[in-house]
C-alpha cells in the first residue's frame, strides 16, 4: 500500500512542478505586458526588470499554486484511468477516496504553507515589487538625440545638433541654449563640431565643442532691461551635465509600507477597524452638525376665507413671498444648498471609507481563501479525472481555463458588491469558494459511484414519454 502512495504522490508532484512553472511564466508574462508601456524609452537597465520579474513571480503564487493543483490532479487521475490503472486498483478492492487521501493531505500541506507566504513572505515581495516598479515609471526617459531636433530633456538645456556621426560620439552644427540661470533665451553657443561622451558610470554628460560662439546678454533676462551683450568666441569650449537625474533612485519601502498589498493579516485587521470607526465617527458627525442647517422659527398662519388653505404670513396668495421677507426666503434657500453640500461631501466621504474598509476586509480573508482554494481545486481536479479518464494536457487545460473563468469571474462580482456595501467583505471573500464547494462533493461522489459527472437520462426519458 505505501508503494501505491508513493507512486501516486510521486506522479502528483511531478505534474504539479511542471504545471506550478507553466502557470507562473504565463501569469508573469500577462503582468509584466500590461506595464511594458511604462518602461519604453527609459533605458532601464537589464538588472532592474530581472529584479521586478523575480518580485512579481512571488505576486503569482497565490493564484498559480490553486491553478496548478487543479491541473496536475485532473492530469494525475486521467492518466491513471486512461491506461485503466485505477480500474486496476480498484478490482484489488481499494476505494478512490484511499487513493486521493495521500494527495490530498499534500495539498493540505502545500495549502498551510501558502498561507504562511501569503502572511509574511507576499508582503515583502509586493513592497519590493512596487516601490521597484514606482521608480522604474517616475524615471526619466533615456538620452536621445535626434538629427536637426531640439532635445530638452537636459536638465537647463536645449540642445539642437545638426548631424551625429555612426560612432555616436562626433558632432556638428550644434547650438545650446542655456536655460540653468533661468533668464530664457539670453545665453547660446553655437560651434561648427564637437564630441559628446559620458564619464563617471553615465552620472555626467561631457560635450566638447570645437570652432564655435558663444553669445549672452547682461542684465535682466529681458531685451528692454538688457544691460549688455558678450559675444565670445572659442576654438575649444568644455560642457559637463549633470545626469543624475536619469539614473533610476530607489524610493524607500516605507512609502509603500500601509498598502493593502504589504501588510500581513494582522495589520489588515488593524486598518480594517480603524476604518469602520473613521466611518462611525463621519455618520455621528453628519447627525451632529446637521442640525446647525436648521433654523426654527414661528409662522403666524390664517385660514383663507375662500378655501380650507392654512397661508403663511410670509406669501401672499399667489406664493410668492412678500418684500419684506425676501431676505428670509434667500437665506433659506442659501441653507438649503449649503446643507445640499455638506452631505454630498459626507456621503463622500462615507463611502469612500466603507470602501477603503472593505477592500481590507477582503485582503485580510484571502489570505486563507487561497489556501483553502488548494483543497477546493484538488476536491474538483481529481474527481473530473477520475471519471473522465483524460490525461495528458490538451483536455485538463480546457477544463482548468472554464473553471478559471467561472471563479473569478464571481469572485469579482461579489468582492465588488462588498466594497459597493451590498454585504460584508466576509461574504465578498468566501463566496466564490462556498458556490463552488458542493460541485467538488458532488464530483467527489460522482467519482466513487463510478457514474459519469451528468446524467442527462432521467430527463431524456420524461421528453420521450
Amino acid at each position: 500500500m505505501k508503494k501505491l502512495y508513493k507512486i501516486v504522490v510521486g506522479s502528483f508532484l511531478g505534474v504539479f512542478a511542471i504545471t506550478f512553472s507553466i502557470v507562473v511564466f504565463i501569469l508573469l508574462t500577462q503582468t509584466m505586458l500590461s506595464y511594458i508601456e511604462d518602461f519604453a524609452g527609459r533605458g532601464i537597465e537589464l538588472k532592474y526588470f530581472l529584479e521586478l520579474m523575480f518580485y512579481f513571480s512571488f505576486n503569482t503564487f497565490p493564484k498559480a499554486i490553486p491553478l496548478a493543483i487543479l491541473l496536475a490532479s485532473l492530469m494525475t487521475y486521467g492518466n491513471l484511468g486512461e491506461h485503466n490503472e485505477l480500474t486496476a486498483i480498484k478490482s484489488a478492492g481499494i476505494s478512490l477516496i484511499r487513493i486521493l487521501i495521500p494527495n490530498f493531505i499534500v495539498v493540505s500541506f502545500i495549502g498551510v504553507g501558502l498561507y504562511f507566504f501569503n502572511n509574511f513572505a507576499l508582503p515583502v515581495a509586493n513592497s519590493q515589487a512596487y516601490s521597484l516598479l514606482w521608480d522604474m515609471r517616475h524615471k526619466k526617459p533615456s538620452l536621445e538625440f535626434k538629427e536637426g531636433v531640439f532635445y530638452n530633456g537636459l536638465p537647463g538645456y536645449s540642445v539642437k545638433i545638426g548631424g551625429i556621426d555612426e560612432d555616436g560620439e562626433h558632432i556638428k552644427d550644434v547650438i545650446i541654449y542655456d536655460h540653468s540661470g533661468r533668464r530664457g533665451n539670453t545665453s547660446h553657443i553655437v560651434a561648427d563640431s564637437g564630441r559628446m561622451y559620458s564619464m563617471s558610470n553615465d552620472y555626467y554628460l561631457v560635450i566638447e565643442l570645437y570652432s564655435g560662439i558663444r553669445n549672452s546678454e547682461q542684465g535682466e533676462g529681458n531685451i528692454f532691461n538688457s544691460k549688455g551683450f558678450v559675444r565670445a568666441e572659442f576654438e575649444k569650449l568644455k560642457m559637463v551635465i549633470d545626469l543624475s537625474s536619469f539614473k533610476l533612485n530607489r524610493t524607500p519601502q516605507d512609502n509603500f509600507s500601509r498598502s493593502r498589498y504589504m501588510l500581513n493579516e494582522w495589520e489588515l485587521k488593524e486598518v480594517a477597524d480603524s476604518m469602520a470607526t473613521l466611518e462611525a465617527a463621519a455618520v455621528l458627525e453628519l447627525k451632529r452638525n446637521i442640525k446647525g442647517f436648521f433654523k426654527y422659527g414661528f409662522v403666524t398662519a390664517r385660514a383663507d376665507t375662500n378655501s380650507t388653505v392654512l397661508m403663511s404670513e410670509f406669501y401672499d396668495k399667489s406664493g410668492v413671498p412678500k418684500d419684506k421677507d425676501k431676505v428670509i426666503y434667500a437665506l433659506a434657500v442659501n441653507q438649503a444648498r449649503s446643507l445640499k453640500g455638506f452631505l454630498f461631501r459626507k456621503k463622500e466621504d462615507i463611502i469612500n471609507w466603507n470602501e477603503d474598509w472593505a477592500k481590507y476586509g477582503i485582503e485580510m480573508w484571502r489570505k486563507y481563501v487561497d489556501a483553502f482554494s488548494c483543497i477546493l481545486m484538488f476536491l474538483i481536479g481529481a474527481p473530473i479525472g477520475a471519471v473522465l479518464k483524460k490525461g495528458g494536457l490538451g483536455f485538463p487545460a480546457l477544463i482548468t481555463i472554464a473553471y478559471f473563468i467561472v471563479f473569478y469571474v464571481t469572485s469579482m462580482t461579489f468582492e465588488k458588491y462588498s466594497r459597493v456595501g451590498a454585504f460584508h467583505y466576509t461574504i465578498g471573500a468566501w463566496a466564490s469558494t462556498v458556490i463552488l464547494l458542493p460541485f467538488g462533493f458532488y464530483f467527489l461522489y460522482k467519482a466513487r459511484k463510478d457514474a459519469s459527472l451528468f446524467d442527462f437520462s432521467g430527463l431524456k426519458t420524461f421528453f420521450r414519454s
